[in-house]
């Protein structure tokens, strides 16, 4: 398959109300995934989709620590 060439925008060209706006939804996103299952499963593919949404937009990824 190949794309076609196309404008995209990053954390860099958003406003900062985007960004943490963004960063919120990703925090109650990994809260809701810890709290739906106790062996991890869920938290652990919701930290893995966080973690590629944020690098897809130029950032530095997510790490999820449950104490």
């Amino acid at each position: 398959m190949k794309l076609e060439p196309f404008d995209s925008l990053g954390l860099k060209d958003m406003h900062q109300e985007q960004i943490n706006s963004l960063m919120e939804f990703i925090a109650e996103a990994l809260n809701a995934a810890a709290e739906v299952d106790d062996d991890g499963e869920c938290l652990h593919a919701m930290e893995e989709k966080a973690d590629d949404l944020v690098h897809i937009l130029g950032g530095n990824g997510v790490k999820v620590t449950v104490y």
